[in-house]
């Protein structure tokens, strides 16, 4: 008979990095000097023939460890959402295969989350450290507020891939892509509770800095992630506004040229005003159009799409 472990550590190994060894041990020896029991599912994302062989025979030795190798790379979202599925316990952990703060947090957001049956999600948050750059500083902060703007919740760090939560938080949520770094936006948006935690950064490893591209992609990401955060079910709304906008200002803009001609003699024949004021309206009927496309097919498949869960039955 299998035993079910007290929490599941899923590992995205992203890269077929020679210092596995350092950081498994780290993990294992903080689970082990917490007393929790636990196993530590390592999901490979892509080929990595020295990651593999490096567990192989780390579980054989551990019996904590599994493992699990994609085909081909499909991204950290993926191999998260895996791991997770294939987790026996009633409390996850997502863990980085680069350490972002020290092993020994780990174990204390462990049994916050444990403790206090009210929590849903629990979210590491790095204490600044001395050295961090003013451009990490500015990153993280400009990210911070669009994310607390677009969301209503407040998290300082974002960038933080350490968070707890328990399974029937999983089971709800369906990530792609690179929406592993907003899974308590996510969360929040189903209704749990999310608190985020100040812990101590790693000392293991130094911080890779991101570049340039990085930071527009995440951007990216982050907008996508708020629109279904707020008008996946409403699309009406995001499409209505600005396509009201548009239509406004065009009519606004038709009226003045309408009036100048007519008032003050002003010739339309040679102002590209008028095409361009034209254009506006034009766009924004079709924007609006969309907008209601989007209800249309929300509406057809309403009854399929449930983004709620009931918390408890009070007879």
């Amino acid at each position: 008979m299998t035993i079910q472990p007290q929490v599941s550590l899923i590992i995205s190994v992203t890269e077929d990095a020679p210092g596995l060894r350092q950081i498994h041990e780290a993990y294992a020896d903080a689970m082990t000097t917490a007393g929790i029991d636990c196993e530590m599912i390592y999901v490979l994302d892509g080929h990595m023939p020295g990651s593999q062989d490096f567990l192989a025979t780390v579980q054989e030795q551990d019996p904590r460890v599994r493992t699990l190798s994609l085909a081909r790379r499909f991204g950290e979202a993926t191999a998260l959402m895996l791991g997770v599925r294939q987790a026996r316990s009633p409390i996850l952990a997502t863990v980085p295969q680069t350490p972002q703060v020290e092993p020994a947090e780990i174990p204390r957001l462990l049994r916050m989350l444990m403790e206090k049956p009210d929590l849903d999600v629990v979210v590491a948050r790095r204490e600044a450290v001395g050295r961090a750059n003013l451009r990490q500083s500015i990153r993280r902060s400009v990210f911070a507020k669009l994310a607390a703007l677009g969301s209503g919740l407040s998290l300082s760090d974002l960038g933080c891939r350490l968070r707890v939560f328990r399974r029937e938080v999983a089971e709800h949520l369906d990530i792609y892509g690179d929406q592993q770094h907003f899974l308590p936006i996510l969360a929040a948006r189903r209704g749990y509770k999310v608190v985020e935690v100040p812990v101590s950064p790693s000392t293991i490893t130094s911080r890779v800095p991101q570049s340039a591209r990085t930071d527009v992609l995440r951007l990216l990401d982050m907008a996508a992630t708020l629109f279904l955060v707020n008008f996946v079910h409403r699309p009406l709304r995001f499409f209505g506004i600005i396509g009201m906008a548009s239509l406004a200002l065009g009519l606004l803009w038709t009226s003045v040229l309408v009036v100048q001609r007519f008032f003050f003699d002003v010739p339309l024949g040679d102002r590209p005003a008028l095409m361009f004021s034209m254009l506006m309206v034009a766009l924004g009927i079709q924007v609006i159009i969309i907008g209601l496309v989007g209800e249309i097919i929300i509406f057809t498949r309403a009854k399929d799409l449930k983004n709620y869960f009931v918390d408890r039955v009070i007879n």
